[in-house]
């Protein structure tokens, strides 16, 4: 169904039409600098998760840098705490 990759915002994009969900009103988990930019493109939150092999400014204009799923806190973003 997509045509172009990450950096650009369809996937994206095209993932949140087919669960109607408004952009932005999702929210992404990304360990990939083009996964930033694409989710970022498709305005929609971003939640950046660092790895080894990428430096954190990589990471700009994400609305959290992680160093692991499990430091996020769902509560911080208006989700039920688990």
């Amino acid at each position: 169904d997509v045509k172009r990759g990450k950096p650009d915002p369809e996937i994206f994009l095209r993932a949140a039409e087919l669960i109607d969900v408004h952009p932005k009103d999702c929210l992404v988990f990304e360990d990939a600098p083009a996964g930033v930019q694409s989710s970022l493109g498709a305005g929609m939150r971003c939640i950046g998760l660092k790895n080894e092999h990428t430096e954190a400014s990589k990471y700009d204009g994400v609305d959290e840098l992680l160093g692991s799923i499990t430091e996020f806190d769902p509560v911080k973003y208006g989700l039920p705490a688990y």
